[in-house]
């Protein structure tokens, strides 16, 4: 009967719960934010407003104090109408979750700079960076993590299927799987050397346009999310103007290129998209630069930053290298 009645008991506060709605909520205010909090003991709050409009630079502090209590930040959720900011912060000491909400930065008109500092989790929605500048830079040593995550999730929520250990694939699943990637990259990306961030991975893979360099390394970093070796995919480039994958099978390298070939809405994998060096030039190169181009491999180039960003970490060095003096010197195959 004791049990029964402890069951009774907790029935009654359940029906308790639910019948008076939700926790208690208030809005308040700094000298910088107007924050959302609610008096459900999570001790969390959440920017919805900036109070100084003329600011240029929004700096994300980890928590604020509330009544005698800490609260911490947890995410970005409105208020950039009107506002003059350039630039926001994500500093390195978040030591917390912290998010910016789906279309808050398009009211930021003015934007030009996302630094994340944090090597924290950092999330963004798909329709966070809708509307947004396309000149933004995304830079700062929390990128990577950041962007990891962005791309895991875009992948997670919209091909799922992609998504697994592919080193446990023979070559030709694994070609299927990267093809389908690059053709992501192709049919819902756009191709533009007119804005500041064309090359930068980072801004690329979030504002969905960037030079044929930023969208290579949209490629990877989708890849490397979808489970492909980060040693089996790398970013290169001709060393003029062109950027590109190479790709590794059986210890060659291919080229890959997700803007200039053409894949077909209906197929699913095409091998023949992974070219050698010479079919590249011959089909890709000689016709975008016309009859006074003399390409040759041998001006290839490996770039080994991830997204080509200021700051990012770990910091290339050297940023590019001629890639078949890097195979060499690395014992890491051939080019095709």
């Amino acid at each position: 009967m004791k049990c029964l009645g402890t069951f009774f008991v907790f029935v009654l506060l359940n029906l308790v719960t639910v019948f008076a709605g939700p926790p208690p909520h208030e809005y308040f205010q700094d000298n910088d934010y107007e924050y959302f909090t609610q008096e459900d003991g999570s001790n969390q709050c959440y920017i919805t407003n900036v109070i100084n409009k003329k600011a240029t630079t929004l700096y994300i502090n980890p928590y604020v104090y509330h009544n005698g209590k800490q609260l911490d930040i947890m995410a970005l959720a409105g208020g950039l109408a009107d506002c003059a900011v350039t630039k926001i912060v994500i500093p390195h000491y978040i030591y917390h979750y912290f998010s910016i909400w789906g279309n808050v930065l398009s009211d930021a008109k003015n934007l030009k700079e996302l630094q994340i500092n944090s090597l924290n989790e950092v999330g963004f929605f798909d329709d966070t960076f809708k509307g947004v500048n396309g000149n933004l830079q995304i830079h700062g040593q929390g990128v990577d993590n950041a962007m990891k995550r962005y791309a895991k999730q875009f992948l997670q929520d919209n091909y799922p299927d992609l998504i697994k250990n592919w080193s446990r694939e023979a070559t030709y699943q694994k070609q299927c799987g990267l093809y389908q990637i690059a053709k992501i990259v192709n049919k819902q990306y756009s191709y533009t050397t007119s804005t500041a961030s064309a090359d930068n991975g980072a801004s690329a893979l979030v504002l969905k346009q960037g030079s044929t360099l930023g969208l290579a390394r949209v490629v990877r970093t989708l890849a490397i999310a979808a489970g492909f070796s980060e040693n089996d995919i790398l970013v290169g480039g001709d060393d003029v103007y062109h950027g590109f994958n190479y790709v590794k099978f059986s210890g060659k390298w291919y080229i890959l290129d997700s803007v200039k070939t053409y894949f077909s809405d209906r197929d699913m994998c095409t091998p023949s998209v992974f070219q050698t060096s010479d079919a590249f030039i011959k089909g890709t190169l000689n016709p975008f630069y016309g009859r006074l181009y003399q390409g040759s491999s041998d001006n290839f180039v490996i770039y080994h930053g991830k997204y080509g960003c200021p700051n990012e970490n770990p910091s290339p060095n050297p940023v590019k290298e001629n890639f078949k003096k890097w195979l060499s010197k690395n014992n890491k195959g051939t080019l095709a």
